[in-house]
């Protein structure tokens, strides 16, 4: 690993990350899941593509507050991408910059079902160094610490909550099932 990118890893705390993913869905999008209103929903491309109101309050809030925890960081978010493509354009620069999408899922959070998630990865010069995958917990809904946060940083491999644990090993069974797939 370039040192670069092991100085940029060592400046970020993926601990303070895990807290803000749980915060920011609790309090942004598990609110209001089951509880949107009809102006709470908005059609952005085609009838399918759906924007909540749960999508762009967690992405404001994630936009204001990830570069607290990483100084000169920028921010991509996805419905931020979708007012202005010009934004990727982040993407070339010397930062570190955050990638996220607050609300993957969003035609099922609209109807009321699981299977939605949030999504958020740093990345410098287009090569993703950490990402976080927060899978809610639809029996805990006003619990952060209910909610599993996927860490993975690379080099260290999949956490789950926290680098502090072990990490997660896939079973060999699993890894050559996806060979056999991949090359089908």
């Amino acid at each position: 690993m370039p040192p670069e990118i092991h100085a940029l890893l060592a400046s970020v705390d993926p601990e303070a990350v895990v807290a803000l993913m749980r915060e920011v869905a609790v309090q942004e999008i598990l609110s209001r899941f089951r509880h949107l209103k009809e102006g709470d929903i908005a059609i952005k491309s085609y009838a399918q593509d759906f924007v909540t109101k749960a999508d762009t309050e967690a992405e404001r809030v994630l936009t204001e507050r990830l570069p607290l925890l990483v100084p000169n960081s920028l921010v991509l978010g996805e419905e931020s991408v979708y007012r202005d493509s010009k934004v990727l354009d982040l993407l070339d620069s010397d930062s570190l910059v955050w990638v996220l999408d607050p609300l993957d899922g969003t035609r099922r959070f609209k109807e009321s079902i699981e299977g939605f998630s949030m999504l958020v990865a740093l990345v410098y010069q287009r090569t993703p160094i950490m990402g976080f995958l927060l899978e809610p917990d639809l029996t805990a809904l006003d619990s952060p610490e209910s909610q599993k946060v996927y860490v993975a940083v690379l080099g260290q491999g999949l956490h789950l909550n926290s680098l502090k644990n072990d990490p997660i090993r896939v079973s060999p069974c699993l890894r050559a099932h996806e060979e056999i797939t991949a090359s089908v």
